[in-house]
């Protein structure tokens, strides 16, 4: 009897131990340490470029002029620039888009059309290594180009031989012609009544970026009179007009060639505005389309049928 007291304390002993181990190991085999967070890389920056800005200063209107700048590859590894854009139709953005070397050097020439008159301060935009950006900003000022451009009869004249050129000579008469026939239209207010244009709108369709698209308007003079284009003009820098250098005879036909630079990619539509001397009104054609990009326009080439193969003919016996 005196031995059942020991075994109880000691059965209490132990089972007072064995509570003060159970939390220390309840949690056995989990991390509880604070937990840590990655922090995220920054891609480094290893484009270079050597001027952002350029002015060109003072420039005629008409005149387009551009500007090569150049970009330098410090990293280690190769680098390609997916796209380069400009704000302005007026402004046309060309590089290459092959990669560039660790190391390396490239081109990219910002041209600018010089078709408004004034102030101008033009952004161009660099992608590259996907999401990573660099800004060119090309600037600088269009003066008025001269409204008076006549010359002196004696630069118009040839004089070879003591003989003058049959070809001066008969541009001489055609254009003394015009302008005694322009006082006859003058009360002739509409373009319509002089000539007519093989087409009023021209759709380009899907176009690439970068890559300038032309349509020549046939005006044809449907008066008795010889007709002077005085001069054309478009709504936007990115559309450049040719007017024709003669007068257009009665029933001739006059080419007014327009270009569109195809810079920005989006729909668009534009006007050409065609001044004929004594007529009031300006004749107004349009053209319009969609410049797509690179990838975009390979994708749309691939919906066009495919065109029939000639036939091979047979080689004669």
């Amino acid at each position: 009897m005196k031995k059942l007291p020991i075994f109880l304390a000691l059965l209490l002993v132990c089972i007072l131990s064995n509570a003060q181990q159970t939390p220390q190991n309840e949690h056995a085999g989990h991390n509880h340490g604070q937990a840590t967070t990655t922090k995220p890389v920054l891609q480094q920056d290893n484009l270079v470029v050597k001027e952002t800005e350029f002015d060109f200063g003072s420039i005629p209107q008409g005149k387009p002029v551009y500007h090569i700048f150049i970009l330098e590859n410090k990293g280690k590894t190769e680098l390609r620039l997916d796209n380069v854009t400009a704000s302005c139709g007026c402004t046309t953005p060309e590089w290459s888009r092959d990669p560039i070397p660790a190391g390396g050097t490239a081109q990219v020439k910002v041209g600018y059309n010089s078709a408004a008159e004034g102030t101008f301060a033009k952004p161009v935009s660099i992608i590259y290594n996907t999401n990573q950006t660099k800004q060119l900003i090309i600037k600088g000022n269009v003066s008025r180009a001269p409204t008076d451009q006549r010359r002196p009869m004696h630069q118009l004249i040839y004089l070879k031989s003591k003989h003058f050129k049959l070809k001066t000579m008969k541009k001489l008469f055609l254009l003394a012609t015009a302008f005694a026939f322009s006082f006859a239209v003058t009360a002739q207010t509409k373009p319509e009544d002089v000539v007519k244009s093989n087409e009023e709108t021209h759709d380009f369709g899907k176009i690439k970026q970068g890559e300038p698209a032309s349509f020549v308007f046939e005006l044809k003079n449907i008066s008795k009179a010889p007709v002077v284009v005085e001069s054309t003009s478009a709504s936007c820098g990115c559309t450049t007009p040719e007017k024709p250098t003669e007068p257009i005879l009665p029933g001739e036909v006059g080419k007014v060639k327009v270009q569109y630079n195809a810079a920005a990619v989006a729909p668009f539509t534009k006007d050409v505005y065609v001044k004929l001397a004594g007529v009031d009104q300006q004749l107004i054609l349009h053209i319009k389309g969609e410049v797509l990009t690179a990838e975009a326009y390979a994708e749309y080439l691939k919906t066009l049928p495919t065109p029939p193969a000639k036939p091979v003919k047979a080689a004669k016996k």
